[in-house]
């Protein structure tokens, strides 16, 4: 529950110092929202009990509450991509690869669970997928912190000089 109400606190942050930036106000919500949908996870049942029919609600949930998290980071991840320069920009479209790469390698490899099969890495594989969002998350810290500086320059179109009498 920490992490989930210092992701808050965060994303609270975030709107507080976007300015004009819509990109930002829509990163602080989808951060708030994030972390209030995070504060209960649906407990699933050992494999053994998922194996022998014995699944319930709870399990299915815990796949939907899985299927809106990442979402919901796949979404932060592409409005703080549109909020800061080029560099920033391509280091969310790497975390966004890398998200969905190991999203795509967990789904056969958690398959065997209903089975009882063995899942060797599935856990792993889910882990690092999970976990993406913690070192993006720091990063557009440091982008708000270092402030204009991070942010793309616009284009101002200076007033035209007079020409001397």
């Amino acid at each position: 529950m920490l992490y989930e109400i210092l992701v808050l606190a965060f994303g609270v942050g975030v709107l507080l110092s976007a300015r004009r930036s819509r990109a930002l106000h829509i990163v602080g919500a989808l951060l708030m929202v994030y972390a209030i949908f995070n504060f209960y996870w649906p407990p699933m049942h050992q494999r053994e009990v998922i194996a022998a029919g014995g699944s319930t609600l709870t399990d299915t949930l815990h796949l939907v509450w899985a299927g809106v998290t990442v979402t919901l980071m796949f979404l932060f991840i592409a409005f703080g991509a549109a909020a800061f320069g080029k560099r920033f920009r391509w280091y969310s479209f790497a975390t966004a690869v890398v998200l969905l790469t190991f999203g795509i390698l967990t789904a056969p490899a958690v398959a065997g669970i209903s089975t009882g099969e063995p899942t060797p890495w599935a856990g792993v594989l889910e882990r690092i997928n999970i976990f993406m969002s913690m070192p993006w998350i720091a990063v557009l810290a440091l982008a708000l912190l270092l402030g204009p500086a991070a942010q793309p320059a616009t284009r101002v179109k200076a007033p035209p000089t007079p020409k001397p009498a």
